[in-house]
């Protein structure tokens, strides 16, 4: 999904990684769900090139949100403002039968095309979120498009509370049993390996992130994003590595 133009070089990074990893992928097609009041033309005929799909959306806009954490779309303490909760919309792309949504700022590390294998029976499936991890993070997760859920997600818009003023917060309330669920709708952490994990732990205890398997999905959750500092300036390995990707031919 691209709301900002700003994060372009974030999609960029994550088809070619999705292209070098993913084994079926001319049978499952890459899409892009952008906003059209947002994204230019030129930005969408660049994206056309890349993936198979590009599909205009019109903004989804949450319910008035009054805490410091997403007081405004410019807020740089909410990165998921300006997208606002778009994201709701592809419940509506009911000419697909399943979808594997992956946010802007991650990248595949290996093969993930597994998943629609894995979540067949599933009408959504998301990996835990590092804090709580009895919720999910909604950065990565695998839906069933539907008419009635779109529905049923815009009407509790006004209504469902979100813990952290976005569509994870909201999406966990929307979906309160999801830990209580079907195993086939708990994907492993390696799916959406949240970035904070590795800056928290890494330098003192490496045995966490090492113990991650597989390793399919790393996610840049919070700021800064690797494209807001320079190459040079990256602040680990795996900013380094994204950079790499990056500026690959």
């Amino acid at each position: 999904m691209l709301c900002n133009e700003s994060y372009f070089n974030g999609v960029l990074v994550l088809i070619k990684t999705l292209r070098r990893h993913c084994c079926r992928f001319r049978a499952i097609p890459i899409t892009v769900i952008v906003d059209r009041r947002q994204v230019s033309a030129v930005t969408q005929t660049r994206l056309k090139s890349l993936c198979e799909h590009v599909i205009e959306v019109d903004t989804l806009l949450g319910p008035q949100r009054n805490n410091d954490a997403a007081a405004s779309p410019a807020s740089s303490s909410a990165p998921w403002a300006a997208s606002e909760m778009t994201k709701l919309r592809l419940w509506e792309l009911t000419q697909f039968d399943g979808i594997f949504y992956i946010d802007a700022d991650c990248m595949v590390l290996d093969c993930v095309d597994d998943i629609f294998d894995r979540c067949m029976h599933s009408d959504f499936a998301a990996a835990p979120d590092v804090f709580p991890p009895d919720r999910f993070n909604a950065g990565v997760f695998y839906l069933r498009p539907s008419a009635d859920t779109f529905r049923a997600l815009c009407a509790a818009l006004h209504k469902l509370p979100s813990y952290d003023g976005g569509d994870t917060g909201f999406l966990n309330a929307f979906y309160p049993d999801w830990y209580q669920g079907p195993d086939t709708d708990r994907l492993p952490f390696g799916y959406n390996m949240q970035r904070t994990l590795y800056w928290f732990t890494y330098a003192a205890r490496p045995g966490y992130w090492d113990s991650v398997h597989p390793k399919k999905i790393v996610h840049f959750s919070s700021s800064p994003k690797p494209w807001e500092t320079s190459a040079d300036n990256a602040r680990g390995d795996l900013e380094w590595q994204w950079w790499q990707t990056l500026m690959m031919g």
